[in-house]
């Protein structure tokens, strides 16, 4: 039964004729954006006399939205663009109160979340710079001085349901395993989060915590030197990187408010399916990497596939990392030396996820993000990032909506011999180059051995087939978006947009929606490797038909002038109302 449905739904997005109106299909078309939705499970405890701060994670409608608290205790409030609940809480012991949200997209739809908050001093512990492993217990009183032991307090320790740690402000350097003797990726400085770990790590309000996992550019750089000397083809790492290992077991994983430095090839790697992790409020840096093991700050490892695996249109079931949720910090200073892989995020199996109002910069020979294997009903929005945005379809990407960020660099959207559709980018100020369809992504028609001269965009039976392309068949979309990019003396400085020659332009781009862009009028076309190219190669065939080209001026925050007529209806910056 659930083949046939896969081969129906196939047959119904895919068909050659429809019998209702060829439309373009929008988020707003999709069961699974359509209507806006909580997907984060809200913290359920608040310790007494100290500040609760969450904020709701939304996935679907049409953003912006709007928040109000319709019920709450006395003092909490809510900011109605983010929804950010704050509350100072009592100093009581053992009393519930109630919490409503309610949301309101765009078009007016609404939703609501309500829950319950526990105030109490039970299930909370502590850990903090005077504190002390060897006689502490995790109380306020008496709290305890590593990470690793709030970790792991004992063998026979077990942290009751939904506990929670608070990390007073400080340095922790964690130590697991020094220096244990083994080369290459046995072993490891690694916190492993598991079955028997605290699910909610938090820094104590007002203050922060700074963990440091000792892999700094002096110890990199030694290592580096001694790899090159030796002809090793790893450099001795200590183990298997110096981070934390997020298990399977270890659901509704919360991470809020920390410093996380000097981290080798991953500061955290999440393993077998993780539901419900939430990293709020973070600055993660100093993160040294070689090889190609997709390092980077946050890695999601590949769940188990079961079931189809290149089948167009199919998706396999999995594991899947559900309801990730990356909100609110700060990616930086990822250092490589030689090579290209990984980036601040790198995502397999990944599914339902929303990575919002991020900061991604300074990331050396790597992607900003790349939804690398299997991504599906991901949200990007409001992130501000230096660097490549990348959809790499090894194996698939469906149903992912791009908006509302600022991309100082490249977005590349196709790159393995996978499958995508449902790609929605739109709202989105780049500076850079766009790559759609890109390496061996694949289309769910050929043109086999259609007749006619499809050598190039510039045939006139290339033009023709894209002009007749149904809307309803489009993978991507990419529409409302400024495009610009630095300039310079040459042509190739000005390429806002790389394209296939000969039938794979034909064959992969009959299936795109380009249209309703602001184009930046020194911007042009690159086909392949080849010359640097006016935007009219793009135009002739039927693209951008309601596109605008001008010059295109940003600010240091990426936006249009004040003055500008496309401001807020081009690109990153929230639609005035």
């Amino acid at each position: 039964m659930r083949i046939a449905a896969r081969i129906a739904l196939t047959t119904v997005l895919f068909a050659s004729s429809m019998s209702f109106a060829d439309e373009y299909l929008t988020p707003q078309d999709h069961p699974d954006f359509a209507k806006p939705q909580f997907i984060g499970r809200p913290l359920d405890k608040a310790y007494p006399g100290l500040e609760y701060n969450i904020r709701p994670a939304i996935k679907g409608g049409r953003y912006p939205y709007a928040f109000a608290l319709v019920e709450g205790p006395a003092g909490m409030t809510i900011d109605p663009h983010k929804g950010t609940v704050r509350w100072n809480a009592p100093e009581v012991e053992g009393k519930t109160f109630k919490v409503t949200i309610r949301l309101t997209d765009a078009d007016g739809k609404t939703t609501s979340q309500s829950f319950e908050v526990l105030v109490s001093k039970k299930g909370f512990y502590f850990v903090g710079p005077r504190g002390h492993d060897a006689t502490g217990d995790g109380s306020v009183e008496k709290p305890w001085r590593s990470i690793e032991k709030a970790n792991r307090p004992s063998e026979r320790f077990r942290y009751p349901s939904g506990a929670v740690v608070y990390v007073r402000g400080g340095e922790y350097r964690v130590n697991v395993a020094p220096e244990p003797g083994r080369r290459g990726l046995r072993g490891g400085n690694v916190v492993t989060i598991g079955r028997n770990s605290p699910r909610r790590w938090m820094a104590y309000p007002g203050e922060k915590p700074v963990i440091d996992f000792g892999w700094t550019r002096e110890r990199h750089d030694k290592a580096h030197a001694e790899k090159k000397r030796t002809g090793a083809k790893q450099i001795d790492t200590g183990g298997y990187g110096c981070g934390f290992y997020i298990q399977g077991a270890a659901d509704d994983f919360y991470f809020d408010g920390f410093e996380v430095r000097n981290n080798w090839d991953k500061t955290f790697k999440l393993v077998d399916g993780v539901e419900g992790a939430t990293f709020r409020r973070c600055d993660m840096h100093d993160l040294y990497c070689e090889g190609a093991n997709n390092p980077s700050f946050i890695f999601t490892a590949s769940a188990k596939k079961r079931g189809p695996r290149r089948t167009w249109g199919e998706r396999p079931d999995a594991d899947w990392h559900r309801h990730l949720v990356i909100q609110d910090n700060h990616f930086h200073d990822r250092f490589r030396y030689e090579g290209f892989h990984g980036g601040a995020m790198v995502f397999y199996t990944v599914r339902d996820a929303l990575v919002e109002d991020n900061r991604i910069e300074k990331i050396s020979r790597g992607h900003a993000i790349a939804d690398k294997d299997s991504g599906w009903g991901n949200t990007y929005r409001g992130n501000r990032m230096q660097g490549i945005l990348g959809l790499l379809t090894q194996g698939f990407n469906e149903d992912i909506e791009i908006c509302h960020n600022y991309i100082q660099g490249p977005v590349a959207v196709g790159g393995q011999r996978g499958w995508m559709r449902n790609i929605w980018i739109h709202h989105n100020t780049i500076e850079g180059n766009v790559k759609l369809f890109g390496g061996d992504s694949t289309v769910p028609e050929g043109l086999g051995d259609a007749g006619g001269d499809f050598s190039g965009p510039e045939t006139a039976d290339t033009r023709r087939l894209l002009k007749a392309a149904p809307k309803h068949k489009a993978l991507v979309h990419f529409y409302r978006n400024v495009l610009t990019v630095p300039g310079g003396e040459s042509g190739d400085a000005n390429v806002i947009l790389t394209i296939h020659d000969g039938r794979f332009f034909a064959e992969r781009f009959r299936y795109l929606r380009w249209d309703e862009n602001l184009i930046d009028a020194k911007g042009g076309v690159r086909v392949l490797w080849g010359k640097f190219r006016p935007w009219s190669l793009m135009t002739a065939p039927g693209f951008d038909a309601k596109s605008v080209v001008a010059q295109v001026k940003l600010d240091a925050e990426g936006n249009l002038p004040p003055g500008s007529p496309y401001r807020r209806l081009y690109g990153h910056e929230v639609p005035a109302k």
